[in-house]
C-alpha cells in the first residue's frame, strides 16, 4: 500500500518537530538576549515590541502547511507595529548595533511565513516594516539611504526564502501527480486482482454444481425423471449467476431451489450494474436485501415470483413481485433494505 507523501514545504522540513522547536527556542532567547545587553531609552517599547515577536514566533509554529488567513495577517502585521515602536525608543544613530534586533528577527519571521506558503503576506510585512523604518531614517535627518543600509539584507533573506517556497511548491505538486498515477495504478491492479478472484470463484461454484450431474449424465444408465428435474434446476442456477449476480448468494440461492423444487416460476434479475452490490450500498444493507428475497421466495407456496434489483440510481433498490392466481403483489425495498 502507498503511503500519502509529504508534499507540503512544513511537512518535509518538519517545522512541527522537536528540531524545530529547538531552533525556534534558540531564536527567542538570542532575541531576549540581544534586547537585555543592548537596553534602549524607552524599556517599555523595546520589550513591547520583544513580545510581539516571540508571540508571532510561536504562532508560526501551528501544525500544518499553510498557516491560516487570520494567523497570517496577524504575523505579517507584526514587523511593522515592532518598527513602529521600536522607532520611538531608538537612536538616531546611523549605527545602532544590536540595539535595532528588531530587523534581523523581524526578516527571520518573514522568511519563515514564506515557507507556511503565505510568501505575499511576508513581503507585504516585510514592506511594512521597510516604510516605517525609512520613514524614521528620513524624519531625524539621517536620511532615506541610512533606513535602506539597516534593512536591505533582510529583503535578501525573504527572497531566499520566497524562491524555495516556489520552488518547493512546484515539486510538490509533480510528486502529488506522481502519487495520483501510482495510486491509479494501484487500484487497477487491484481491481485487476479481484476479477480474477470472482472469475476463480465462479468457476469453483460451476464446477461444484455441475461436475455430480454431468457424471450422471454421461453414465450408461437411462436418465430418469428426476435427473431432468435436477437439470432444469441447475441450469436455471446458473442463469441466475449470470443475471443477478447480486441475488445469486445465500440465503436466496436455498430458497430459490427450493421455491422451484415446489413448482414456482422463480425469476432473478439484477439492473444495477455493480460489480459488487455491497461496496456501493454497504454490506448490512445488501444483507438486509438478500434476506427479504429469501424470505419472500421461503413464504411464497405458489404461482410465480420476480425479483429484480433497480438501477443504482432509483430511489428504490430493488422489487418483489408475486402472482398467485389473483392480481399480482409488488414490494419495494428501499435504498436502506426493508421492505415497504
Amino acid at each position: 500500500m502507498t503511503t500519502q507523501p509529504l508534499t507540503g514545504t512544513s511537512s518535509v522540513l518538519q517545522l512541527g518537530s522537536v528540531s524545530a522547536w529547538l531552533v525556534m527556542t534558540l531564536f527567542l532567547g538570542t532575541q531576549i538576549v540581544l534586547a537585555i545587553l543592548n537596553p534602549l531609552p524607552n524599556l517599555a517599547l523595546d520589550f513591547s515590541a520583544l513580545l510581539l515577536t516571540c508571540a508571532a514566533a510561536v504562532a508560526l509554529a501551528i501544525p500544518g502547511d499553510t498557516l491560516p488567513l487570520v494567523t497570517t495577517v496577524i504575523i505579517a502585521a507584526v514587523p511593522t507595529v515592532v518598527a513602529t515602536l521600536m522607532s520611538f525608543t531608538l537612536p538616531a544613530s546611523s549605527n545602532l548595533g544590536y540595539g535595532a534586533w528588531h530587523f534581523g528577527a523581524d526578516g527571520f519571521l518573514m522568511f519563515f511565513l514564506a515557507l507556511r506558503n503565505r510568501p505575499g503576506w511576508a513581503w507585504a510585512g516585510l514592506a511594512g516594516m521597510w516604510a516605517v523604518t525609512l520613514l524614521w531614517s528620513n524624519l531625524i535627518g539621517l536620511g532615506i539611504g541610512v533606513g535602506i543600509s539597516l534593512v536591505e539584507r533582510e529583503a535578501g533573506v525573504l527572497l531566499i526564502g520566497t524562491l524555495f517556497n516556489l520552488g518547493f511548491t512546484r515539486t510538490s505538486a509533480k510528486i502529488s501527480a506522481l502519487h495520483r498515477v501510482q495510486l491509479h495504478k494501484e487500484g487497477l491492479a487491484a481491481e485487476g486482482q479481484a476479477s480474477i478472484q470472482t472469475r476463480m470463484e465462479r468457476t469453483a461454484h460451476l464446477d461444484r454444481s455441475t461436475t455430480a450431474m454431468l457424471k450422471r449424465l454421461s453414465a450408461e444408465s437411462p436418465i430418469s425423471d428426476e435427473d431432468r428435474a435436477s437439470c432444469l434446476l441447475l441450469e436455471a442456477s446458473l442463469r441466475d449467476s449470470v443475471r443477478a449476480r447480486s441475488l445469486d448468494r445465500e440465503p436466496v440461492m436455498s430458497e430459490t431451489k427450493a421455491a422451484r423444487s415446489r413448482g414456482i416460476e422463480v425469476t432473478l434479475l439484477d439492473d444495477s450494474g455493480c460489480d459488487d452490490l455491497s461496496e456501493v450500498v454497504g454490506a448490512e444493507v445488501h444483507e438486509r436485501l438478500l434476506a427479504a428475497v429469501a424470505q419472500q421466495l421461503h413464504d411464497t407456496a405458489s404461482g410465480r415470483l420476480t425479483a429484480r434489483v433497480l438501477p443504482i440510481d432509483r430511489e428504490v433498490l430493488a422489487t418483489i413481485t408475486r402472482e398467485a392466481g389473483g392480481p399480482s403483489e409488488t414490494l419495494e425495498v428501499s435504498r436502506e433494505g426493508f421492505v415497504r
